[in-house]
């Protein structure tokens, strides 16, 4: 993983100053319908009962604490 992306666009946000508003976007599915998604994968991949889920098959974390880093991500955007 890259960290110096945070930085280079602290620079770069800072340069665009008023013309440029940025705001983090994430993407999250939903499984609220018992159909859609089993209880191993709402376990594994989701938060708030299925409302909040994500699924990496790539990633060597599960859906679960993606989501919960996201919404880390958010609050110290905020």
């Amino acid at each position: 993983m890259n960290f110096d992306f945070i930085p280079e666009f602290g620079k770069l946000d800072q340069s665009l100053g008023p013309y440029v508003t940025f705001f983090p976007r994430l993407v999250f599915m939903t499984c609220t319908v018992v159909d859609d998604c089993d209880s191993n994968f709402i376990r594994n991949n989701c938060y708030g009962a299925g409302k909040y889920c994500y699924e990496d098959p790539a990633s060597t974390l599960s859906g679960r604490d993606i989501v919960l880093e996201n919404l880390r991500q958010l609050c110290i955007w905020e």
